[in-house]
């Protein structure tokens, strides 16, 4: 598949390999993208264009490329200056690159699994967890979240893990100090 950068009808991309090129020159732990041929980094790039667009974010879509989530309108930066709202802002730019590096550099983030994804069972002592699910991993590497947090809808990217805690069936000795008023 060939990339194609938006703003085009068929654009796939938030950014092209040249301008990764340019952004991680100075980068360093690059690389997995200074090592990789142009067809894998646009792979990368193109993945992680469609993963930023997966999210939720603030303002209204002003983007005339179908599934793509900026360019917006309505939304301001950290300083509450506009963002031009038929661009594509540098903090999307640098998203997508980040991300395109940390999927370059691993598979796994790219699934979302890790090596402790599936532990269903963790005993220390007397206490004991049990996921019913698969421990819930971070949508984004923490660079990518910092940069996208303050343009994320509330609740945008949460997750929802269930887990049974076990203990103790004794009742607690504190309800002899219950100041509440209720029993």
């Amino acid at each position: 598949m060939a990339l194609v950068k938006y703003p085009l009808a068929n654009a796939n991309s938030y950014a092209t390999a040249a301008e990764g090129d340019t952004f991680f020159v100075t980068y360093l732990n690059a690389s997995a993208w200074t090592g990789a041929v142009t067809a894998t980094k646009e792979s990368a790039l193109v993945l992680a264009t469609r993963d930023l667009n997966a999210e939720e974010y603030v303002g209204t879509n002003n983007t005339l490329v179908p599934g793509f989530k900026w360019a917006r309108s309505g939304v301001v930066d950290l300083e509450g200056n506009a963002i031009d709202e038929d661009s594509i802002p540098s903090f999307i730019t640098e998203a997508t690159f980040e991300l395109a590096l940390v999927y370059l550099q691993s598979a796994s983030v790219q699934t979302g699994s890790t090596a402790l994804s599936n532990i269903k069972r963790v005993v220390a002592g007397s206490v004991q967890v049990e996921f019913f699910l698969p421990q819930s991993v971070e949508p984004f590497p923490p660079r990518v979240q910092r940069l996208l947090a303050p343009y994320l809808l509330p609740g945008a990217g949460d997750s929802i893990s269930m887990s049974q805690a076990f203990g103790t069936c004794e009742e607690s000795g504190l309800s002899d100090y219950n100041t509440s008023g209720f029993n």
